[in-house]
């Protein structure tokens, strides 16, 4: 404490300064790491409404196999139709894996 009052005008300044500076490059960092965590939460819930709807589309097809107003391997190609239709952002499209890990879109 007592190095601090010995400090000149100027000193005090440039520790000011360079107080003030830190403080905001700290604030900076906490709000770029903010808004990339806004972001990945807007993508995650993005992306998990944009696979609630195509399980609502194999859920349809899947009723109307098990209703009998459509074979299963007709509802299965419906199904799979349907969604190899549907895009979304700028081009992008859906992707069916079975369960034997081959692509069926």
């Amino acid at each position: 404490m007592r190095s601090l009052i010995r400090l000149r005008i100027r000193g005090r300044l440039y520790m000011l300064v360079a107080i003030f500076a830190a403080g905001c490059a700290a604030i900076a960092g906490i709000l770029v790491w903010l808004q990339s965590e806004r972001q990945m939460d807007a993508r995650v819930r993005q992306l998990e409404s944009l696979v609630d709807a195509s399980f609502g589309v194999l859920d349809s097809a899947r009723a109307l196999a098990e209703s009998g107003a459509m074979s299963e391997d007709d509802a299965r190609k419906r199904a799979l139709s349907t969604i190899g239709t549907m895009k979304y952002g700028h081009g992008d499209y859906y992707v069916v894996w079975s369960n034997s890990a081959r692509s069926n879109c």
